[in-house]
């Protein structure tokens, strides 16, 4: 079952394990992954989620953390996120 909610942008952490961007060991090193994978394609989607907001329809996809921390890993949207 899936629910949505609200989540504050410090509460998402990128999946370590994706696989488009292989497997991680930091946050910073899965972001720069994405970032140089990525390139100029992240740079114009970051300008037009600055512009337009992100796709209602194309919401991120999260799971819980499971670490007491309240944060949620992002299953789908690590670009997104990224950007």
């Amino acid at each position: 079952m899936h629910t949505q909610q609200e989540i504050s942008i410090g509460n998402l952490l990128v999946d370590l394990t994706n696989y488009r961007h292989g497997r991680q060991l930091s946050q910073k090193d899965a972001r720069a992954a994405i970032i140089k994978d990525q390139g100029k394609k992240l740079v114009t989607l970051a300008e037009d989620i600055g512009k337009h907001g992100l796709n209602p329809s194309d919401l991120p996809m999260v799971v819980d953390a499971n670490d007491d921390s309240g944060n949620y890993v992002v299953v789908e949207g690590n670009r997104r996120l990224t950007a």
